[in-house]
Order: structure tokens, then C-alpha cells, then sequence
């Protein structure tokens, strides 16, 4: 199975485009779909979502988990910078075409870190 996640990213005026793809698995369990994976860094990545939400986890050293959740703020502890704040302002599963798409924005307190656009596909090899 290939994971392949396509993220443009925009911080201060400043635009990345970056795509990465992994090899890994997918599972449907409990009416959620569970991407599995190592990423560059050699840390496990499990990524779970569902039509309401997605929630990804790192288990590296610091595990760290960040929730996505459509018109909300959740609050995740992202290691060396503390809480940071996730606005998701736009969240839609294609389940047919194995596409998750995702906006946010990511806050420090009231400073805006940079807003995102993030495209996740996963299908097999």
C-alpha cells in the first residue's frame, strides 16, 4: 500500500509545496479507516479517520497526536513548542477515491504559525 501525503504549506508569506510517500497499511476498524506507516524520521504513524474527524499520532520519543476536527480548535502538545492550537477549516473524505483533504491553520497562543492544505491518498502498490 502506498501512503502518500501532498501538503502545501504558507508561513508568512512564504509557500512549500511537499509531498511524501511511505509504504504502509490500511484497515477499516470500528467505521474508521487506520493508515499505518514509517515516516522519515523512523517513527510509527498511525492516522485514523473517520467522516467526523481525523486524528494523526507519531510514536517517536515525544509521541505527539494532533486532532482534526471541521470547524473546531483542538488543542495538541507538539514536542520543543509546547501546545499549539489546530483550526481545521476544511475536512472532506472521498472513501471511493481512498482521498482524505484537509485546510487548517496552526496557532501558538494568538500567533499564527501558517495555514496548511494537506491531501492524503493511500492506495495499493
Amino acid at each position: 500500500m502506498k501512503i502518500i501525503f501532498d501538503n502545501q504549506i504558507s508561513i508568512d508569506n512564504q509557500h512549500e509545496h511537499l509531498t511524501e510517500e511511505f509504504d504502509g497499511d490500511a484497515k477499516l476498524i470500528d467505521g474508521k479507516t487506520w493508515l499505518t506507516f514509517e515516516n522519515t524520521d523512523k517513527e510509527k504513524v498511525l492516522v485514523k479517520f473517520d467522516e467526523t474527524e481525523l486524528v494523526m499520532t507519531r510514536y517517536g520519543d515525544f509521541p505527539t497526536t494532533m486532532r482534526y476536527v471541521p470547524d473546531k480548535t483542538t488543542q495538541n502538545q507538539y514536542q520543543g513548542l509546547g501546545t499549539l492550537d489546530i483550526l481545521t477549516k476544511w475536512y472532506e473524505v472521498f472513501t471511493e477515491e481512498c482521498r482524505v483533504l484537509l485546510h487548517y491553520t496552526m496557532f501558538q497562543g494568538t500567533q499564527e504559525l501558517g495555514n496548511y492544505k494537506l491531501e492524503i491518498t493511500y492506495k495499493d502498490d
